[in-house]
Parts: structure tokens; sequence; C-alpha cells
């Protein structure tokens, strides 16, 4: 495991790019561009289950990862 100090977690997240990738997140989804159905979950066996949310962008939403 890595454990990082303060220093080191600053430049490990990018905090301004992150709000900025959110706020352009929501100007998609408030524009209809974002595709964010309910939660799925799907039984794996008895007493374990998979939770799914699932979210896409729909063209001609910002590209984040550019």
């Amino acid at each position: 495991m890595k454990v990082l100090d303060a220093e080191a977690t600053a430049r490990a997240l990018p905090w301004r790019a992150l709000l900025e990738a959110l706020e352009q997140t929501l100007t998609d989804h408030r524009a209809g561009l974002v595709e964010a159905p309910d939660r799925w979950v799907l039984p794996l066996s008895p007493g374990a289950s998979w939770f799914l949310m699932p979210a896409w962008l729909k063209p001609p939403a910002a590209d984040l990862a550019a």
C-alpha cells in the first residue's frame, strides 16, 4: 500500500480539474446529454448482489477524457 503525505495527496488529486469535470457533467446533465438510469441490482448468489450505477454521455456532450 502506498501512503501519501498531505503534499503528495494534493499533487495526486487535481481538484481544479475534478471541479471543472463535475461542472461540465452537471451542465451536460441539465442539457439532457447525460444518460443515468436507476441503479441496477444483479443477484450473484444467495446473500450477494452486484450494485451498478451506470452513466454515459450522449453526443454532443463534452468529452471529459480530452
